[in-house]
Parts: structure tokens; sequence; C-alpha cells
């Protein structure tokens, strides 16, 4: 999770340099976030307004460059939107607040500025060290402003008029040489072009991965656990819609060796089996839940019985090696969300009170694993199908676990297959 977010203009790269390092000192690189790509369009404005959302402070970078430059000001008052807590960094512009609200409106209490100069020097990083302390301990997650989302300015604003009748001028002066020369030494022009375009345009553009889902792509090898877009299908089981995410083929890089790869796809439940869907389909159990809120998950349950109610469901319950795969991807991720614990991203011994959470709580978009599924950490442990008739298996951590290293996806817990209580439940898995 980026809880810093920098908004800049990609011609102050130069500062964004001399600032990047400070705050990776002061917080660590997963801290903080900044836009890398400047591909602009709609899945990209949805990547921006993603990470404003999951940040707490806003950071804009103020300078003649970057104010008033319109994709700027759009991500300024998509923060504003939601309530975060802003610091304008102004270099050499000495911008004023009534300057700034002729472009947008913001409540005074919810922003400071820091004059940094040109030049970073010891005192003025302390001084941006203070603010964004103060930021950070001063967030309070908040209800948007407004329902609509900011929408992402037109290309003639990522392009000013004028960069582009300069562009026009130079190619058509460029033209109109090609065809001098043409004449003066009796070359057609359209060999000459020919020419100009082989020796300086023909450029092999460095190929970008694109996110793909669907069925038609889940038999291609993953190898990039941010290049698989989720897939979801909601299956009906009686009265019951049951909302699974597809698992597309692909291997746990742990050992480069001797890779774990997963041949087939299949789907898996995206949220853990709740006490609704287990009563709803009739689900046989010895033990009640500790905590029977409808959309709580099922708890209290052995590991037989989660295995009969997912063949009942025309399931079954996930490998141990599929559950891995689903919650850590090809990358093999730490946490579901990536390597660095995040105490915001799931339900553990320090933020849940002593008891599960339901799945239809508020969620930050970043909590999901990579193929879409919630909770693979934190909330309750999950059975899943390894061991024998001795020992049976469960994967990561519960609401009571308090060491970050247990509540890996790679945590192991073993239990007699009678063995039931409040921290271990279930999702299944289901065959193409």
């Amino acid at each position: 999770m980026s809880r810093i977010y920098v908004s800049y203009i990609h011609q102050d790269r130069r500062l964004l340099n001399q600032l990047l390092p400070v705050l990776y000192e002061w917080y660590g690189e997963h801290f903080v976030w900044y836009d890398q790509e400047r591909k602009g369009g709609a899945d990209w404005w949805q990547m921006i307004t993603l990470q404003i959302k999951a940040c707490e402070v806003f950071v804009w970078l103020i300078t003649p460059k970057s104010f008033p430059n319109s994709y700027c000001l759009a991500e300024l008052q998509e923060a504003a939107r939601l309530g975060k807590r802003i610091i304008f960094v102004d270099t050499d512009l000495k911008l004023d607040v009534t300057q700034l609200s002729e472009h947008i409106q913001l409540d005074p209490e919810s922003f400071v500025w820091v004059r940094l100069g040109d030049q970073m020097n010891s005192d003025r990083i302390q001084k941006l060290k203070s603010a964004l302390q103060d930021q950070l301990k001063l967030y309070r997650p908040m209800q948007p402003l407004t329902s609509e989302l900011t929408p992402e300015p037109t290309i003639y604003d990522r392009y000013p008029v004028q960069n582009v009748l300069i562009g026009c001028l130079v190619f058509l002066a460029l033209i109109f040489s090609v065809y001098v020369v043409g004449f003066i030494i009796g070359m057609p022009l359209i060999f000459i072009v020919e020419a100009i375009e082989t020796r300086f345009f023909q450029v092999t553009p460095v190929p970008r991965a694109v996110p793909v889902g669907g069925l038609e792509n889940a038999t291609n090898l993953q190898t990039n656990n941010d290049n698989w877009r989720t897939t979801s299908q909601s299956f009906q089981m009686d009265d019951m819609r049951i909302l699974m995410v597809l698992v597309p083929v692909g291997c746990l890089s742990d050992n480069l060796d001797a890779p774990i790869c997963i041949d087939t796809p299949f789907w898996l439940d995206k949220y853990e089996v709740s006490n609704a869907q287990f009563d709803a389909l009739k689900g046989q159990a010895s033990n009640a839940s500790r905590w029977p809120d409808p959309n709580r998950p099922r708890e209290t349950i052995t590991w037989q019985e989660a295995h009969d109610f997912c063949l009942q469901r025309m399931g079954r319950l996930p490998t141990a090696i599929e559950w891995q795969y689903a919650a850590r991807g090809p990358e093999a991720w730490l946490y579901p969300w990536g390597n660095d614990f995040s105490s915001d991203a799931l339900i553990y011994s320090w933020n849940s009170n002593g008891q599960t959470a339901a799945w239809d709580r508020t969620r930050q978009y970043w909590e999901s694993s990579w193929i879409g599924a919630d909770d693979l950490s934190g909330n309750v442990a999950e059975w899943v199908n390894a061991g024998d008739d001795q020992m049976r298996l469960a994967l990561g951590g519960a609401f009571n676990t308090t060491d970050e290293r247990l509540l890996q996806p790679t945590a192991e817990r073993w239990e007699s297959p009678t063995f039931a209580n409040e921290t271990i439940g279930f999702r299944c898995a289901r065959d193409l």
C-alpha cells in the first residue's frame, strides 16, 4: 500500500529525483507512489485514481510547469474529493491560496504549504518531514464529498495546443525542405520521404504487457502477477449465487530449479464460505460457528465437513499448491498484495477486536490477491486438500494471529481431521 502519492509533471523529473531518495529513506519505497507511465487513456486514469484512493497524503510538486497543468489539477481535485491530506511542495512559483482557488476549492484545514525553493537543504527537508508526519497523523478515512469520479482531462489538455501548432509548422517546413532538395538533385520526393522514414522514424516500440484475463487466456502460462486481469463468474446453487475467480496456469517461482506448476485453470471462491452460504446449501457440521452472522466465515468446522460441503457444491477443497498459487501468484509474493506487510490489508490480532470479519465489509482495492480473491491472509486460516487421515493442513493466518510471518500464505498449520475451532474456515475450488 502506498500511503504517500506524489503528483508532478514529467518535465520536473529532476526535482522528483531529488525528493524520492529522501522519502524512501524515511518511509521505504513501497510507502510512496508516483506515476511512471505517462501513457494516458481510461485504464491509465483508473490506475491514477485508484492510487489516489489508496493514499493518505497527497503531495503536489508545484513548479511553473505543473501549475496550472490540467492533469495535476485533476489529480488534486480527486484527492480533495476523497478527503486526503494534501501537502503543496512549492519550489519557485510562490503560489498562494488565491491563485489556487481560481481552479479548485479546497478545505483550508486539509492542506499545508512547504516552500522548498529550487534547492533542497537540511532545514527545508526537515520542514517537509514534519509536514508529512503531521498530515499522516491527521488523516482519517471519510466519505467522498461527491459520488462522481474526477474525469480524465482531454487530450488537448495533455498536449497543449501551442505545442501541436509548433509541431505542425516544423513538419511542414521539413516537407518543404525535402521537396526543394529533391528538385535540385532530381530525386523523386517519394523516395526521399521513404529514405527518411526508414532511417529516422521506423523505431520498434518497446512492448508493454497489457493485463489479460478471461477463459481464452487462462491456459497461457502466467509469469507476472500484474499481467493477469481478474476474471470472475457467479455460479447458481439453489437460491444462492456464489462468486468465484479464475486462476490461470502458471508456476510458483520460489524454487527456480524445480518450480511447482499449476497445469490446469480452475475456479476459486472469491470469499471464504460464509455462514449464509453454508446454511442455504444445507451444509452439515457438528458445531455451530462461534460468530453466526450470515456474512462472516463459516468456522468451527472440521476438515472432513469442509471437504464434504465443497463436494456437495459440485466443487472440492483446493490443494495446498493451488491455494498458495492463488494467494501469491507466479512471482511468489510474501503476501497476497505484495512483499511488504500492511496492517490495513487483512484482519489479524491488532485490528480484529478478537473476532472474524464479514466478507462484505468495506475494503481497499489492493487487499485482494492477484487473481481477485479476498482474505487469503488473516480472518480465518483455511483448510486445503493436503495431509492424511492423521493430520490435515490449514494455510494462512487468522484474526488472532500476531506474528507477521504466520500471516503469510505459506504459514502451515497441521491439525487432526476432527479438529474444529473459530480460527479455521475454508473456501472451495471448482474445475472448469
